[in-house]
């Protein structure tokens, strides 16, 4: 199966949401702060439409 630029441009930003979440985390120490900044950061992303639905 061959992913699509959509695929790896969604996975690049939801990695980095994730990525960044996690540094939070490490600093704060709170898995409860992880789940809210990559909720955030993921719903930003897809508010903003940098990460986008597959095509119908």
């Amino acid at each position: 199966m061959t992913r699509s630029s959509r695929d790896k441009l969604n996975s690049f930003h939801l990695g980095g949401s994730i990525g960044i979440a996690a540094i939070v985390a490490a600093f704060s120490g709170s898995w409860l702060l992880f789940l809210l900044v990559a909720a955030a950061l993921t719903g930003a992303a897809v508010i903003s439409g940098e990460v986008r639905p597959p095509r119908r």
